[in-house]
C-alpha cells in the first residue's frame, strides 16, 4: 500500500494485492511504490495514472502474475473523491453523516492486458467520511451461519468503525473478524482513510 501527497489537500491512497506470495513480490511491491511516486500526479486523472501504471506491469509481470488493486485520490480542497478498482473487493464508505455502502466499481487486474482502460468513480464527500480499503484475506473465515456475507459483517461494524480512532481501525477491524483461535492463510492490509 501506498499514501502519496499529490498536491495541497489532495491525497491518493493505493492498495494492491500481488498474486503469489513468493520472494518476487516484494520486488513487484518496490516497483508498484516507484511507478505510483512517478505517475500519479495532479496534471494526470486516477484513470491515466492506473493506465500508464498497468501497461509498465504487463512488461514486468510474468503470464501468471497480476496485482488486484484499488486507488482512492482524495480531494479534501473540493471534497471529491475518485475511486477506482482494479479487480479488487470493494471499498466500505462509511459518511460521517447517513448509511454506510460499498463502492463497486468493476475493473480489470493490473498488468495483465495492454492499454486497458480503468474506470472512476467520483462521489461528492464530507469533512470526516471514511473509507476502508482492503485485501480479500480479510473475509477469508466469516462466520457463514451468522452472516450472509462479509458485506452483512461491515455493515454490523459500521458505527464501530466510525467511532473508533482512524489510526487504530485497521487493527479494531482485523480483531473483530477474526476471533483468537482464527489465523488466516492468507495476508490481510486495510487502509482506512478519513476525508
Amino acid at each position: 500500500y501506498d499514501a502519496l501527497q499529490i498536491s495541497d489537500g489532495i491525497y491518493g491512497y493505493f492498495l494492491g494485492d500481488v498474486a503469489g506470495h513468493d520472494i518476487g513480490t516484494s520486488l513487484i511491491t518496490a516497483f508498484v511504490k516507484a511507478l505510483l511516486k512517478q505517475n500519479c500526479k495532479q496534471f494526470n486523472t486516477p484513470s491515466e495514472s492506473m493506465g500508464i501504471i498497468n501497461n509498465v506491469l504487463v512488461e514486468l509481470l510474468s503470464e501468471e502474475q497480476y496485482i488486484t488493486a484499488c486507488y482512492i485520490l482524495v480531494n479534501r480542497i473540493a471534497k471529491m473523491i475518485s475511486v477506482i478498482s482494479m479487480g479488487h473487493p470493494p471499498v466500505f464508505y462509511i459518511p460521517k453523516q447517513g448509511n454506510p455502502y460499498f463502492i463497486n466499481t468493476k475493473g480489470v487486474f493490473l498488468g495483465v492486458f495492454e492499454n486497458s482502460y480503468f474506470k472512476s468513480i467520483d462521489i461528492k464527500v464530507s469533512m470526516g467520511d471514511r473509507f476502508i480499503i482492503y485485501t480479500d484475506g480479510l473475509f477469508e473465515k466469516i462466520d457463514r451461519q451468522k452472516y450472509q456475507s462479509y458485506k452483512d459483517k461491515l455493515y454490523e461494524l459500521a458505527p464501530f468503525l466510525h467511532d473508533s480512532p482512524l489510526e487504530a481501525l485497521p487493527d479494531k477491524l482485523y480483531k473483530s473478524m477474526f476471533d483468537e483461535k482464527e489465523k488466516p492463510t492468507d495476508d490481510i492490509t486495510v487502509l482506512s482513510v478519513e476525508v
